[in-house]
């Protein structure tokens, strides 16, 4: 996995910043982040570059207690080791272990044999990995939250190929997708989303070269939000918002009125419906 750009700090509280060197006695579970119906968090939770910005810099190189100062302002995490490898039992049942408190959610993010190896062919080994996967995620229990879908700027559209999907996906899972190919974003898509009540992940990026070369990290895709927005509602149960960096990949911070109007839309969604949102912020 390649090293995270440190040129970008996590969007905190004013309660962490202002707190000093880590203290397992100052800790208070629940923090001010998130309600019953809302879940904010961010991509991950370990990262060195963190600490100094976020975590205090005497947490280096102890994911554990970064992930107790993290639990204790967040409510839900996106799990990333399990796009690169299937983690074994004992690895799930650790992450279901250290959960603070019943409400702490973890988003999956799919594995990447299924997303960019198979591109979403469902044959018998695409079954087969899925079976493992599906049943390693179980073991999380009332800690497990959607399974994010992330495919590659290279993969174009196929409906047929994400519709095939309903034939091993369960009917009581929560699944997003987040789409980096601006072809995906059409009403055959979005079809199939609906008839499936699977969730269109609502992202927002800044594409720009790698390292200053030719290649684009995000592909094809514009800068600014995806899809538009009167299109990203395409399931019952909840929005979903990935913000990758209003500067680049990783990179920036999101101003207030930006936020603000995430939160408007939000609202605006769990008003009155007793539905989940799910904010995740890239960082």
């Amino acid at each position: 996995k390649a090293p995270r750009r440190d040129s970008s700090r996590p969007e905190v509280s004013s309660a962490a910043a202002a707190r000093g060197p880590f203290d397992a006695a100052e800790y208070r579970p629940g923090g001010s982040f998130g309600t019953s119906q809302l879940r904010f968090g961010t991509s991950g939770y370990h990262f060195e570059h963190w600490c100094g910005t976020y975590y205090p810099d005497n947490l280096k190189k102890k994911p554990k207690e970064q992930f107790k100062w993290y639990a204790a302002e967040f409510d839900c995490v996106e799990i990333n080791a399990t796009f690169y490898n299937l983690p074994v039992d004992k690895t799930w049942r650790g992450w279901k272990a250290q959960a603070p408190r019943a409400s702490f959610t973890y988003v999956i993010k799919a594995n990447q044999y299924f997303t960019h190896t198979k591109k979403l062919i469902v044959d018998d080994n695409f079954k087969k990995r899925w079976g493992i996967f599906w049943d390693r995620c179980q073991l999380l229990g009332e800690h497990l939250g959607p399974i994010l879908f992330q495919l590659p700027p290279t993969f174009k559209c196929n409906a047929q190929r994400l519709a095939n999907l309903s034939t091993v996906l369960p009917k009581d899972g929560r699944f997003v997708f987040e789409f980096r190919h601006p072809s995906w974003f059409c009403e055959e898509v979005y079809s199939v989303l609906r008839a499936n009540d699977w969730c269109l992940a609502q992202i927002h990026l800044h594409n720009c070269s790698e390292g200053g070369g030719g290649k684009m990290w995000a592909g094809d895709m514009q800068s600014g939000w995806h899809p538009k927005r009167e299109e990203h509602s395409c399931c019952s149960w909840g929005l979903y918002y990935r913000l990758h960096g209003p500067s680049g990949q990783y990179i920036g911070s999101y101003d207030a009125q930006e936020m603000q109007a995430v939160a408007m839309e939000m609202l605006a969604f769990t008003s009155g419906q007793g539905q989940e949102s799910t904010t995740q912020r890239r960082a």
